[in-house]
């Protein structure tokens, strides 16, 4: 009896002491674990800001070019009124 309770308390031991090596390597993947949900969370956090930075850029742009297209017309229109109003003072010249 005496033998079968040394054996039974040394694989105690051994099983307490992997649990123990198990609980560290647990320990230690939380710890990492939690390091790369604050690395990624930062990253999430810059990306939906460069997101949003690429929206107001696109929108921006899009208003320039319609701006650009609203005065090349106007631009146009003025010069087709140029023309049109040139013959006039050549003729009042003559």
């Amino acid at each position: 009896m005496k033998a079968k309770r040394i054996i039974l308390h040394k694989d105690i031991e051994c099983e307490e002491a992997a649990k123990i090596v198990l609980q560290n390597e647990i320990d230690s993947l939380q710890i990492k674990m939690s390091q790369l949900n604050d690395r990624l969370a930062a990253k999430k956090s810059t990306k939906n800001k460069l997101d949003h930075i690429v929206r107001e850029t696109e929108s921006m742009y899009a208003k320039i070019i319609e701006s650009s297209q609203a005065l090349l017309y106007m631009t146009k229109q003025e010069a087709a009124n140029l023309d049109i109003m040139q013959p006039d003072l050549e003729e009042s010249s003559d």
